[in-house]
């Protein structure tokens, strides 16, 4: 079984429309798909945070209605393996409560990358450094290979 790699949505969007370390995330994308050949899993809200993403764009004015049907339809033919199931509920609440997060959202990808045992990359800093001590799956987009910006 191919290795996997978990990404939030806010990893993903860089992907998908120009935002600051888009470039950093369309590589890091590239080596997981395409040199490496690796599973990307995600929690099954996934596609409703970055659609929400992609719609808030729009409706503020940020992207044209083209520019986010394209990175919608972008994201409809990306090759990523959607979980749900009662276990990564149940562990999502469990992280959620001992990080002390105010949603779960964030604890499903945690949940995730642990019940996978791989990585979770994240763009969001007020997050890893909220749980990086205590989580070693989670990496910070924002951090190059040496944990320097």
């Amino acid at each position: 079984m191919r290795s996997a790699v978990c990404v939030d949505a806010s990893v993903f969007v860089k992907v998908l429309i120009q935002e600051p370390l888009s470039k950093v995330a369309r590589q890091r994308w590239k080596m997981w798909t395409l040199s490496e050949g690796r599973r990307i899993v995600e929690p099954s809200l996934f596609p409703f945070e970055v659609v929400a993403v992609l719609r808030k764009q729009v409706y503020q004015g940020y992207l044209t209605l083209e520019m986010g049907a394209s990175a919608l339809a972008a994201l409809l033919d990306a090759d990523i393996e959607l979980v749900a199931c009662s276990a990564l509920h149940r562990h999502a609440w469990k992280l959620a409560d001992h990080f002390g997060l105010p949603t779960a959202y964030d604890a499903h990808y945690l949940a995730l990358a642990e019940m996978e045992g791989c990585e979770f990359w994240t763009a969001d800093g007020r997050l890893y450094n909220s749980v990086k001590d205590e989580f070693p799956h989670i990496r910070w987009l924002g951090l190059t290979q040496d944990g320097k910006l």
